[in-house]
């Protein structure tokens, strides 16, 4: 064969590949979808989600939050998964809720691409067709996470999205209708940026009584939120004490101001939190859910509803009862009580 023509014939042919190689890696690119890292808190039922350090983190496609469908994330949002390798995935609503258990080892992943899931989807007994979804379910890193549209969230699922712009995204699956709109009431409060609250705390060592006054701020921060009261008491003591919760745990502090000085408390003599910062964390925890027995309304007057909340026996909060008074229009706190036989008592009104 002439050796110019073969020259000819390898370069077609080389060209030929590499039209096709690009032909295929565009095609790729394409079915390839990017996925960012939330730029603002979530909180599932008041829990803080810490994306930062999460092994699957929540992730943004297109403006819509997506939910890994890992078993503890499925759990916490009462939710039931099955995985058939004919019939695919299968999601339903579940009886119960259990507490969210984040994962923190994350590898440091800086991209997180995905890609349409091309098996089939049973959503509450509906078959989804996913290529035909705005927001379709996807796979990042070897997960199928899905998207928290109000079709699917609200409408399927019976959740609640709440948004702004201080706190960010607030999700709330609880099942008890009274005790969801208690707890959205609870964290529009305590999630403000400022309020000025008074009150008393009586001491179980020696059922003392001590009436307070303070002013409380909260600030965002990367990966959470940062608490903080100034405290005057009855005495005209003055103290400092705070909180930065950054979903997977919390750093707090306490001081006292001493002729103008700062002067820090040892957190160790009070187990680990302040009196003054405890008497402000009023929220209801997750782990605290699941122990309640019973949840009480009565309407006071047409602008104000009193709940009472009391657990159940055996429990680690059986000796203790809760009442919250809440503004109906506002949807905020008007005051706030524990009652408890076995740790400190007190009671908070709020100003704002």
């Amino acid at each position: 064969m002439n050796i110019k023509r073969f020259q000819k014939i390898l370069c077609i042919v080389i060209m030929a590949c590499i039209c096709s190689l690009h032909s295929n890696v565009s095609a790729n690119n394409k079915d390839t979808l990017t996925m960012l890292l939330p730029k603002f808190n979530i909180f599932l039922n008041s829990q803080l989600i810490d994306n930062s350090v999460s092994k699957y983190p929540l992730l943004v496609y297109k403006d819509i939050t997506y939910f890994p469908m890992t078993w503890n994330y499925s759990q916490a949002l009462g939710l039931q998964t099955e995985w058939n390798n004919k019939k695919g995935l299968k999601i339903s609503k579940s009886d119960s809720i259990n507490e969210l258990k984040q994962d923190y080892s994350n590898n440091k992943v800086k991209n997180y691409h995905a890609k349409k899931v091309s098996f089939n989807i049973e959503l509450n007994g509906k078959n989804i067709d996913n290529s035909k979804e705005q927001y379709p379910l996807l796979e990042c890193n070897g997960v199928t996470y899905f998207p928290l549209t109000w079709e699917f969230a609200v409408k399927e699922f019976g959740w609640d999205l709440k948004w702004d712009n201080n706190s960010g995204l607030k999700i709330y699956c609880i099942k008890d209708n009274n005790l969801k709109n208690l707890v959205q009431i609870i964290d529009n409060t305590y999630l403000l940026s400022a309020y000025n609250f008074k009150g008393s705390i009586t001491r179980d060592h020696d059922n003392s009584l001590e009436s307070i006054n303070g002013t409380h701020t909260m600030t965002n921060i990367a990966n959470g939120y940062q608490i903080e009261n100034n405290i005057k008491t009855s005495n005209n003591e003055l103290f400092k004490v705070g909180l930065k919760n950054y979903g997977d745990g919390t750093k707090k502090w306490a001081d006292q101001i001493v002729n103008g000085k700062e002067v820090t408390i040892n957190l160790k003599l009070y187990g680990g939190n302040h009196p003054y910062m405890d008497i402000t964390e009023f929220q209801i925890t997750n782990s605290e859910i699941k122990f309640i027995k019973n949840i009480e309304t009565v309407n006071e007057t047409e602008k104000t509803k009193k709940y009472t909340i009391t657990f159940k026996e055996t429990s680690p909060y059986e000796n203790t009862t809760y009442e919250y008074v809440v503004d109906i229009e506002k949807k905020l706190l008007k005051s706030y009580k524990k009652k408890s036989s076995t740790s400190n008592s007190h009671e908070l009104a709020f100003e704002y």
